[in-house]
């Protein structure tokens, strides 16, 4: 089945500001979604970002929405997440520290790249 998830996507520069108000070192700067899910995930909060692909660029998307469409393939007219009041305040938290720009997409199949796009 193919997964849906709806979020804000963000460079990785906008995680190391992220990071950097969250007080965590970030050796890596390539990767520092992984440091904010560490540091997530040990307060039994879970992943926030995952990497993904968009519009043939690297991004974080901090996801707040997901699903499984029940498809197997990747329907190019999948249904989009709409913005709820939860991922509006989540980005005024964002613009609070200085992260701005960020948009809500939806992405298809995060996780792979699925063979139809090859």
């Amino acid at each position: 089945m193919v997964l849906l998830c709806g979020g804000y996507i963000l460079t990785n520069e906008q995680v190391l500001l992220f990071a950097e108000k969250l007080n965590l070192t970030v050796r890596n700067k390539d990767l520092p979604s992984i440091i904010v899910n560490g540091y997530y995930t040990r307060r039994g909060i879970g992943k926030p970002f995952i990497g993904v692909t968009f519009e043939d660029e690297f991004y974080n998307i901090w996801v707040t929405q997901a699903k499984h469409d029940g498809k197997l393939l990747v329907d190019p007219d999948y249904e989009k997440f709409e913005e709820r009041e939860y991922d509006l305040g989540l980005k005024r938290n964002f613009e609070r520290i200085g992260i701005v720009g960020v948009r809500y997409v939806t992405v298809a199949d995060p996780y792979c790249h699925a063979p139809e796009y090859d």
